[in-house]
């Protein structure tokens, strides 16, 4: 049986893994919307921390449908028609 101190650390180990997970799914958002040119990448990163779910939903949902290719410069992703890098700025 766990004791009231193992159910205790349960929930903690609970907590931080979904608040890694929100973590990691802000720095993916982040990215891809700085690849895919959008106006506030900062924007969609707080967006996706204070409304986890529905705001992943709304992201990909407004998001430009595109295709990423590599930069021959800094090897970074970005959209394929755009003229230049928007991590480099390299055409």
């Amino acid at each position: 049986m766990i004791g009231c101190g193992g159910i205790e650390l349960l929930i903690l180990f609970g907590l931080v893994g979904l608040v890694a997970i929100q973590v990691l799914l802000a720095v993916w958002i982040y990215r891809d919307a700085t690849a895919r040119e959008m106006d506030s990448p900062v924007l969609w990163l707080i967006v996706v921390l204070v409304a986890t779910v529905i705001g992943l939903i709304v992201y990909l949902i407004v998001r430009p449908d595109a295709h990423l290719v590599g930069c021959p410069s800094c090897h970074k992703r970005r959209l394929a028609g755009s003229a230049t890098c928007p991590h480099c700025g390299n055409a």
